[in-house]
């Protein structure tokens, strides 16, 4: 008991340094003069001490712009730790303010506080008071009667927005029945700018625009952290797809506050591989030069032709079919050290993209039978790239072998290979060999000549494809007569027939005409064989002389004097043969010698109304003296008969010429010509003196016999 006086007013009594968790009661008895009075009712209080700290469980973000924040009651509320049942509490004072370490900072610091019941574990903090990208630190404290607990350990968090939509970059077919879709993370991942953290990207495919049916909705949370956040472009692949079906693709990027908005569709129709090429061809197009052809796939991803090439791969080797491992032109379509890296625009020599004029992609080293200054190739200007192609190559090795393949490439990948071409470098052939022309008849003439020695490839295994004969009516005309010899047979002799009005072909009688023939191959037309003409020529006659009486049989040599005597004229002196014949086809003849006069003759040859004339190419015997008489003759007044007799003297009377020798070589007084073998001397008359010796010289013409008689 205590006492304590007082009166009039309000009286309290303070204890101290009780017990916590005790509880007193408490009445108070009145007392005066007269004694005690009764006592008051009994009132009770528990002895209590402030609440301790407050036990945090966790701070989230739990929507746009807010931040979630949830604890426990103290353990000890005021009564002791555990006290059954606990101190109620009065209430609790949440505090909220900005840090300086966030994504945004606040231009001034952000600072509140929120009293909440006693019963509360939680409290949400939103706009406007939570600013986007600010960081903020929270704080509880609790009260009961006795006071106020000590505030909690902060916890921090930032305050964020949904993100942005991503932004869909590609879809792509990526292998066949394979599409790849790509996206960008979007300009803010929800506390400004992308430096938040995503969760993750949700991706729907749909063969429908609206997605109204989806076929699957992928939710990547396969990719966390820096997965997620770290590439600046993401990838979706979709395999197992139909052909020649368009999908429909979007994104949505999450963060703690929600999901995005979709990105933008994009859609991409499903393909395969291409086909090969078609109608891969590689022909000789000119001396040393290939020319490389194909069209378009049948199908270029589709199953039919509306996919676009995104280029064409063409390979070569030289001289080995069994590997294209070591083909200038490789199947990345670029070159090695090209700067810069192939773009396939089609705007240089060696980047021959579908965006440019020609569709192929190849290699400059070509190996090296490709010249970079001419660019290597020669196209079209109004060729559609897309359809079809051609491509030279120049500057081939002659003989070499040259293996080529093609391949089409779409965005699926590269299509299988087609056939292995090959082809060799072929040059132009050498000129024909041994052309000769030779008249048949009147209106036909025979052509023959040898296959050239190399018909393109060093030796004789090119086939020639024809043979161009030009005929021409002046050595020097430039106005030709063409007679192609189509069909040829890939024998060494070749036989042609040229006839007057056929083909074109006019063969005039006494015309001298010359000939000469080329080989054509693949890679055109060679050089022209030697000239040979129409005309006779001459070359021999054997013998070369025969006796003036005629009657001789010699053989003339030469060309081109037919088949018939019926288009010949053979004379020799002047004079026809007396008999004609044809000893061996267009190269010999046999003439018997007409008569004529001792000495030397020309032979004169018509074949055809062309004529030839070799001068002094034949001789006629020197006459010879066989006897004379009588061989003495008395006295010295001369007009004594000699007569002559030997051969040459002539065939008819060419006034021969008979002198004797002891007289100074003085002729006779009168010299007669009787025949080939005899001839009458008047002997002249000679000065007085001794006898004498003489011999006889017989001259006909320019000849003279020896001395004799």
């Amino acid at each position: 008991p205590a006492d304590f006086s007082g009166g009039g007013g309000e009286l309290n009594l303070t204890d101290s340094l009780l017990a916590k968790g005790a509880t007193f009661y408490y009445r108070i008895l009145g007392s005066n003069t007269a004694g005690e009075g009764a006592a008051s009712d009994t009132v009770f209080e528990m002895s209590i001490d402030r609440a301790s700290v407050v036990t945090v469980r966790e701070v989230n973000i739990s929507g746009e712009l807010q931040l979630n924040f949830t604890w426990s009651p103290p353990d000890d509320t005021g009564n002791g730790p555990g006290a059954a049942p606990p101190r109620p509490l009065l209430g609790y004072t949440v505090y909220v303010s900005s840090l300086t370490t966030g994504v945004v900072v606040p231009p001034s610091p952000i600072a509140f506080s929120v009293n909440l019941p006693w019963g509360a574990g939680n409290f949400t903090a939103t706009a406007p008071t939570m600013v986007q990208g600010v960081r903020y630190a929270i704080t509880v404290e609790s009260h009961n009667s006795a006071g106020t607990s000590p505030l909690s350990d902060p916890v921090r968090e930032t305050a964020i927005l949904r993100p942005l939509a991503p932004v869909a970059d590609s879809t792509a077919p990526t292998n066949p029945n394979e599409i790849t879709y790509r996206w960008y993370k979007g300009a803010d991942t929800g506390a400004t700018g992308t430096a938040w953290q995503l969760l993750s990207y949700q991706i729907e495919m749909s063969d429908f625009g609206d997605f109204s049916s989806s076929l699957f909705v992928f939710d990547a949370r396969w990719l966390y952290g820096s997965e997620i956040n770290a590439g600046s472009f993401y990838s979706f692949i979709q395999a197992n797809l139909t052909i020649g079906t368009t999908y429909y693709f979007r994104a949505f990027a999450t963060n703690e506050a929600g999901r995005s908005p979709a990105s933008a569709t994009l859609q991409q129709i499903c393909i395969e591989l291409p086909k090969a090429p078609r109608n891969f061809r590689v022909v000789v197009s000119a001396p040393l030069e290939l020319t490389v052809t194909f069209d378009k796939p049948l199908s270029t991803g589709t199953g039919d032709q509306s996919f676009a090439i995104s280029r064409y791969i063409l390979e070569l080797v030289v001289n080995n079919a069994s590997s294209f491992d070591l083909s200038p032109f490789p199947n990345d379509g670029c070159y090695q050290g090209k700067v810069p890296p192939c773009s396939l625009t089609g705007d240089s020599p060696f980047d021959l993209g579908v965006l440019g004029s020609s569709g192929i992609t190849f290699n400059p080293s070509c190996p090296n039978l490709l010249d970079p200054a001419a660019k290597c190739t020669r196209w079209p200007g109004n060729m559609d790239p897309s359809e079809s192609f051609t491509m030279r190559l120049h500057s081939l090795t002659k003989a070499s072998s040259y293996y080529f393949r093609v391949m089409a490439q779409n965005q699926a990948g590269i299509s299988l290979a087609s056939d292995i071409v090959t082809e060799d470098g072929v040059d132009l052939p050498s000129p024909p060999l041994s052309f000769d022309l030779n008249l048949e008849g009147s209106n036909t003439f025979r052509l023959d000549w040898l296959m050239p020695s190399d018909t393109g490839v060093g030796g004789q295994s090119r086939p020639i494809l024809y043979y161009i004969v030009q005929l021409i009516a002046s050595e020097d005309s430039t106005t030709l007569t063409f007679f192609d010899t189509n069909n040829v047979a890939q024998t060494n002799l070749t036989t042609a027939t040229l006839v007057d009005g056929e083909g074109g072909v006019t063969i005039l009688l006494g015309t001298r005409y010359w000939c000469r023939a080329i080989a054509v191959n693949d890679a055109g037309r060679g050089e022209a064989s030697n000239l040979d003409t129409n005309g006779p020529t001459f070359t021999s006659v054997l013998p070369g002389s025969a006796p003036a009486r005629g009657g001789g049989v010699v053989t003339i040599g030469g060309t081109n004097f037919g088949t018939s005597t019926a288009i010949l004229v053979v004379r020799i002196g002047g004079a026809d043969c007396m008999s004609l014949g044809v000893q061996t086809a267009q190269t010999s003849l046999l003439c018997t010698t007409p008569p004529g006069v001792s000495g030397l003759a020309s032979v004169y040859i018509s074949v055809a109304g062309l004529d030839l004339i070799q001068q002094s190419a034949f001789r006629y015997d020197s006459p010879i003296i066989f006897s004379v008489s009588p061989s003495t003759v008395q006295g010295i007044a001369g007009g004594q008969t000699l007569t002559v007799r030997g051969e040459n003297f002539g065939a008819f009377d060419t006034t021969p010429l008979v002198s004797l020798s002891a007289r100074g070589r003085a002729g006779c007084a009168q010299t007669r010509w009787v025949s080939d073998s005899t001839v009458l001397c008047t002997v002249p008359f000679r000065e007085l003196g001794a006898p004498q010796n003489s011999t006889l010289v017989v001259r006909v013409g320019a000849e003279e016999s020896a001395q004799g008689g």
